[in-house]
């Protein structure tokens, strides 16, 4: 068996070796027929869904209701200014995360409501407001019900 495999490894390897037969400067036939392997198309990736539309100053109730969710919400604000997010719950019933467009607030490690972000914001463009289940790992049950409020300054 052993032989065996010597000899088809010493003819795999031998004519590239030995110039497998071509003459001085001639291509290898390999480097012939390859062609230039073409940069895969970006593939899109996956949105979430659209958020709901509210308003500066509007008390939206929402409910997380298992491990893993997220609830999307967009605003414009009207002026440039600051925006502030303030975002409430039992901390009892379960964790929360408050993402603003690319920004990430939480109260980490401690589980402390409310979570309050402020930011800059330009007259009418639209901010993406998520909250998140700040424990997606857990497996027991969830359903945390939270009050999400802005207010500009």
């Amino acid at each position: 068996m052993l032989a065996t495999l010597l000899a088809i490894l010493a003819l795999v390897v031998a004519p590239s070796a030995c110039g497998g037969g071509r003459t001085p400067g001639e291509p290898s036939p390999l480097a012939v027929n390859q062609s230039p392997v073409p940069a895969p198309t970006p593939t899109p990736s996956p949105t979430s869904p659209p958020g709901k539309q509210i308003a500066i100053g509007e008390d939206v109730r929402d409910t997380l209701v298992e491990h893993g969710d997220q609830k999307y919400f967009e605003i414009a604000p009207e002026r440039d200014g600051t925006l502030t997010v303030r975002v409430n719950w039992d901390v009892g019933l379960g964790r929360i995360e408050l993402d603003i467009d690319e920004a990430r607030f939480a109260n980490y490690p401690a589980n402390v409501a409310p979570v309050v972000a402020r930011i800059p914001v330009l007259a009418n463009r639209t901010y993406r407001i998520t909250i998140a289940d700040g424990a997606p790992w857990d497996y027991d049950s969830l359903r945390l019900p939270f009050v999400l409020t802005t207010g500009m300054q």
